[in-house]
């Protein structure tokens, strides 16, 4: 059952004009991580959570919070009349109402692929490859065989990159950042930092052999190890944890959607 709470910043968040999760957290200036787990459900909202974001949606955080009351009550001044309702911290986004782009407004008869010479998805060659297949189960592991799985397109920000590669995340160790289906991008010519996601391909049991790959978050190395972090971990299992060098085969940078949009 989908948690009421996060259903009603849902809906907020779409009536205030913000297109996405990720919109709207850069905008109010939070984590992304943390506001699509509250958005998700899989984190609570606490009060002090609420009364923020609350107060950056333009709407009721009793509201937001316990169900209580409606999304926008009007407020009475000191002469009876509704006080003007307050003023957004934030521009509106062109989709929104009474924005360029809204219904009603003329904007939404703009063909915005003329209009705005927008290219479709068909410009981009379907040319890189999504290798391994998925044989593991809640721990997210997979296993690169040398199969190609599928092709699909090319980000405009990996426009002549060589080896660039796809792989589907498998298992929910690391949602929210990544839920099991997603599709993620490697570049291997960009080096592996800290504090950036990656996928961890193990040592095979002989030296020719496919090991497990991971994908998990990064934290530090040393000479000797890796540490990574894992966002869900399964039940009995750490959300930081150590990997010995010698028994990483390949460390690979998950590129971010600025680099994959090339900004």
């Amino acid at each position: 059952m989908t948690n009421p709470k996060a259903q009603r910043l849902r809906w907020a968040r779409q009536a205030a004009g913000y297109a996405s999760a990720a919109i709207f957290a850069r905008m109010a200036q939070v984590s992304q991580v943390t506001y699509r787990a509250y958005e998700n459900g899989t984190r609570n909202l606490p009060e002090a959570a609420a009364r923020d974001l609350a107060q950056k949606l333009h709407v009721n955080w009793v509201w937001l919070l316990t169900g209580e009351g409606e999304p926008r009550p009007a407020r009475k001044g000191r002469g009876g009349a509704a006080d003007a309702a307050p003023v957004s911290p934030f521009p509106p986004s062109p989709f929104a109402a009474g924005g360029p782009f809204a219904a009603g407004t003329g904007g939404g008869d703009v063909d915005l692929a003329q209009g705005l010479a927008i290219r479709g998805t068909a410009a981009l060659k379907r040319d890189v490859p999504v290798r391994g297949t998925v044989v593991g189960g809640a721990d997210g592991d997979f296993t690169f065989n040398g199969d190609v799985v599928d092709m699909v397109r090319r980000p405009p920000g990996l426009a002549g990159a060589t080896a660039v590669f796809a792989v589907y995340v498998h298992g929910d160790s690391m949602s929210p950042r990544f839920e099991s289906g997603d599709l993620v991008f490697v570049n291997p010519s960009r080096p592996p930092t800290p504090g950036c996601d990656v996928i961890v391909e193990m040592t095979g049991e002989t030296a020719d052999a496919a090991g497990p790959c991971y994908i998990k978050r990064l934290l530090r190395r040393t000479a000797d190890k890796v540490v990574l972090r894992q966002f869900n971990p399964p039940a009995g299992e750490k959300q930081d944890f150590e990997l010995g060098r010698d028994s990483i085969r390949n460390l690979w940078r998950v590129l971010t959607p600025a680099e994959l949009l090339g900004l």
